[in-house]
């Protein structure tokens, strides 16, 4: 199991708050569109791909998801989309203590949410 943890804070109190504060203007569209215009506005993408879109489906839809997925398939999109479509915290755990800092610091530097690195490399004043 592992023990590193990426942990990103959102501060929107609501989903509608979340994607006015994040995709611009509140607007009547689905689900889908609101996170396709996220990945576009925010993350710069042309759109996501069909795995991307199922598995934002079934988290969005507050059901238990667990995507297993090859390297380079987009999964630091799926959970940085949804942590901005989504309430409060999103806890990330990722074993991959080399590209933690790199994923935060790339987080940060959209200046959309606080992200932070908690993992076994920090000192307990970290």
């Amino acid at each position: 199991m592992p023990t590193e943890t990426t942990i990103r804070n959102q501060t929107a109190t609501s989903e509608d708050e979340c994607v006015e504060k994040r995709a611009g203007e509140r607007s009547d569209k689905s689900a889908g569109q609101i996170v396709e215009q996220i990945a576009q506005q925010v993350f710069g993408y042309d759109s996501l791909r069909v795995g991307q879109r199922q598995v934002l489906a079934s988290v969005l839809d507050r059901q238990d998801t667990l995507a297993v997925m090859p390297t380079g398939s987009g999964k630091s999109a799926i959970y940085q989309i949804a942590a901005l479509r989504l309430p409060g915290i999103t806890v990330v755990i990722s074993p991959l203590i080399a590209l933690q800092q790199d994923q935060v610091e790339s987080i940060l530097a959209q200046e959309t949410v606080k992200a932070a690195v908690l993992n076994s490399t920090l000192t307990q004043n970290q």
